[in-house]
């Protein structure tokens, strides 16, 4: 899945959690930590009871650099 694949998947989906997810993946293997962070946040809002997304948020935060 493609960046953009993703983004029309989101858009045709808003409050689909995993979606953002599934980008915020593609994102850390562009290296794009903050983006990737950002989406796990949206996910993280939708899905608030969600330990893992939490979880993955946590990881993300401390792989980027202040």
């Amino acid at each position: 899945s493609s960046l953009k694949e993703m983004d029309d998947k989101i858009a045709a989906e808003p409050a689909n959690a995993t979606l953002y997810i599934q980008r915020a993946k593609l994102l850390i293997m562009k290296n794009n930590l903050a983006e990737a962070k950002k989406n796990v946040e949206t996910a993280c809002k939708l899905e608030p009871t969600n330990k893992m997304f939490q979880l993955y948020l946590q990881q993300i935060t401390s792989r980027i650099k202040p």
